[in-house]
């Protein structure tokens, strides 16, 4: 009766190697390469569609709809990884503490940089500029501040939950 049960286990010992042999052992380090390799490729390409952007519009002077797909491809992508970063909990910038000063801080920044390309690209009058500054400021605030207010809830959620575990 033993020995059945030992051939029976010995058995069971022998099938479960050939399927471990046959299971593909994944390196993280190789992987974790693999894939800030892609991530800089994406970044590498999505700065390459807007420049490309950029340059049809400001000094090849095209229509709109000669790079409109490139564009929306790029506005698609970036509101894509800013979604999944924001369900994730995942910070957009640092894990430093956003305050609304430091917000309302890099928006300015933003929008004065912004402001001065358009104005030296497009040639634009004062008043317009003026117009696009304050633009640029309010949605890249709001933009900012709903990022960090949604990341900061879904973040507490996880939060809640790995305590909720424990």
């Amino acid at each position: 009766m033993n020995e059945k049960i030992i051939e029976q286990e010995n058995t069971q010992i022998q099938s479960n190697n050939i399927k471990a042999q046959n299971i593909e052992i994944k390196d993280e380090r190789i992987e974790m390469q693999k894939m800030k390799i892609k991530s800089n490729a994406y970044t590498i390409l999505s700065n390459l569609i807007l420049i490309s952007v950029l340059i049809q519009k400001f000094f090849f002077n095209t229509s709109n709809e000669q790079y409109m797909i490139e564009f929306i491809c790029f506005i698609i992508a970036s509101a894509y990884i800013i979604i999944k970063k924001i369900t994730l909990g995942i910070d957009m910038k640092s894990t430093e503490q956003k305050t609304t000063t430091k917000l309302l801080l890099d928006s300015l920044l933003f929008s004065l940089v912004a402001t001065i390309i358009l104005a030296f690209l497009s040639g634009e009058d004062s008043t317009i500029l003026l117009v696009y500054f304050i633009v640029f400021m309010a949605i890249t605030f709001i933009g900012s501040y709903l990022i960090s207010y949604f990341t900061k809830k879904k973040q507490n959620e996880i939060i809640a939950e790995l305590d909720k575990d424990v």
